[in-house]
């Protein structure tokens, strides 16, 4: 069975993908998003993978996107 995980792509970061014409997948690729976001938003991303902290999110399936 296929494990599936949960990313949370903040708001700023779907928009960015989205101008970028990117699919949220890209989300994961890290070199990449360097390239678009600055090192404080790549960080705040990194971070909120793991907090509690709330923020306004898009919970999105990557295997149907």
């Amino acid at each position: 069975m296929k494990q599936k995980h949960l990313i949370l792509v903040p708001f700023w970061i779907e928009k960015v993908l989205k101008r970028s014409n990117l699919s949220l997948t890209e989300s994961l690729n890290y070199s990449k998003l360097l390239g678009l976001l600055s090192l404080s938003d790549l960080s705040a991303f990194l971070k909120f993978q793991n907090a509690k902290d709330t923020v306004p999110y898009r919970v999105v399936d990557l295997d149907r996107e």
